[in-house]
């Protein structure tokens, strides 16, 4: 599992089955910002940065050319 690969952590109660989308791109970005940032061992702060991942994605797929609210 990409989490245990990245983070050296397994699946407990904290938002991890809330992530969806994330690609391996996605979890290596979040463990060097985790890593910069101090939360590499606190596992509510990886979901937060995860999370900001998805939300990322999600904008600039909205913001996306030919995309565009009208």
């Amino acid at each position: 599992m990409a989490i245990r690969h990245f983070f050296r952590q397994g699946l407990s109660n904290t938002g991890w089955h809330q992530l969806a989308s994330l690609t391996p791109r996605d979890f290596a970005v979040v463990r060097r910002k985790a890593e910069v940032l101090g939360v590499f061992d606190d596992p509510r702060g990886l979901v937060e940065l995860l999370a900001d991942e998805i939300s990322k994605k999600q904008e600039a797929v909205g913001n996306a050319i030919g995309f565009g609210r009208g």
